[in-house]
Parts: structure tokens; sequence; C-alpha cells
């Protein structure tokens, strides 16, 4: 087992010691920029667990690691990243046994070191980078009305059906020693840790620190035939059982 500790970015007050602006988010209550913290944290490791079949499950900790060689192309000619979401989507239908699935938002995060001339020097979302803050993408509001849309639900529907965002996440190359993708034990987080804020995509979710509550979990060497599966949203679920998530460095 590979457990490392790493310094991870947390939403905070401005008035608090070390305190910074984020100004890729604005607090949805003020309109003021959200700041953040760095602290020390412990992310313990998966893949012994996930060797062994024994590893998280989206149904209880919120996320899961899966093998799933892709036989389509990968990182190829223009269009590929459609057709890549659409086959996904289908693959995760049947994995879960879910009545319907439809792809949305899909998008390729690659690594630019700071001093590369082609480091973005605004937000740029053609040349996203791995985020540097622990959050979830969207609120508990934005994310249904999101999945409501996706889907072409009227209320009523909506109403009466289970919906879910479920993010698949999978590397181009590998092994991933730059920048993994740390992942929380949404059990291990509650209503009160979340900071809601508003930014280009729209309402978005921030998170306090909790040193002796929330546990963070990434799969080590991660390979292109392996998945993670974050759970974003599920409406049969609290605010504090969505995923928390960030990348490590």
């Amino acid at each position: 087992m590979t457990d490392i500790t790493c310094t991870i970015n947390y939403a905070c007050d401005a008035s608090e010691a070390g305190a910074t602006p984020f100004n890729f988010a604005k607090l949805l209550e003020t309109g003021t920029p959200l700041s953040i913290r760095p602290i020390p944290t412990l992310i313990r490791d998966v893949r012994p667990s996930f060797e062994k079949g024994e590893g998280p499950t989206v149904g209880v900790q919120g996320f899961e690691a899966v093998k799933q060689k892709y036989e389509g192309v990968l990182d190829g000619e223009k269009g590929w990243e459609e057709t890549y979401a659409q086959d996904m989507a289908g693959w995760l239908q049947a994995h879960l046994g879910a009545k319907r699935v439809a792809q949305y938002g899909a998008s390729v995060r690659r690594r630019i070191l700071d001093d590369d001339p082609e480091h973005p020097k605004e937000f740029d979302t053609s040349k996203l980078q791995p985020a540097t803050v622990a959050h979830c993408d969207g609120s508990q509001y934005s994310a249904n009305k999101r999945a409501r849309e996706t889907l072409g639900l009227t209320n009523e529907e909506a109403a009466s059906s289970r919906i879910a965002i479920i993010n698949v996440w999978r590397p181009l190359v590998g092994p991933v020693v730059d920048s993994p993708l740390a992942l929380c034990d949404t059990r291990t987080v509650q209503d009160r840790d979340y900071i809601i804020t508003e930014d280009y995509y729209g309402q978005g979710s921030f998170f306090r620190h909790c040193a002796n509550r929330h546990k963070f979990y990434y799969l080590r060497d991660m390979m292109p035939d392996e998945l993670l599966l974050l759970r974003c949203f599920d409406s049969s679920l609290g605010r504090s059982r969505i995923g928390l998530r960030r990348r490590l460095y």
C-alpha cells in the first residue's frame, strides 16, 4: 500500500490564516471571491483492495475503480471525444443497470507546466487544467437541473424517478504519476462542509476542511484500461452524500 500525504486546497473564510482568493469562483451569497488555504492531507491508496475486488463502490463510498479496456480510439482524430463519450454512456448503462443514460460535458484535461508557453494565462476551456481545489461539480440545485434537462424529463417525471450524474474518468496514457485524481468517501462529508459558489459553469460546491473526518483515496499508477467512477449527484441521497474530489500533485 502506498498511502501519501500531500497538500489539498480547501475552501475557507477570507479571515483565516493562509487564506488566498480563488478568483475562478465567487460565493453564491455575497458575490465575493472564494478563499482557499492549503492543508496537508493523508491520501489512501485503493490499489491493493481494487486488485482483490474489494474496493470502494459508487453506491457506498460514492466512487469506484473498474477494469475496462476501451476497444475504440483514444486521443485520435477530430471527433473522437464524442464517439468515446457515447460509447461510455452505453457501457455505464449496462454497468449500473440504469434505465437510460445520456452523456454531456465530455472534456480532456492535459497537464501543462506553469512555465510552458502554452500554459493558459486566463481561463481557457480549450486548455482545461487539473482542478487544484477540493470540490464537487455543481450544487444540489444545479446538478438536479442539469440532469433533468439532459434527460429531457418533465417535473412530474423527475419527481417519480431516481436520477444521477456519474463522472467517468480515464487516463489517456499511463501509469498516471502526475496529478492523479483524489476522491473522498462521501460518508465522511457533512452538509456543513459545503460552500456553494458560482463560476463559468454555474453553481458549484467547494468544501471546508475537517481534519478528523474527511477520508481521501486515489488509485496508484492508474492505466488507460482502468476507470474511476464518481457520483456527482443522486436524487435519492442528501447533499452530503455527493462526491468530493481534487487532483493531486
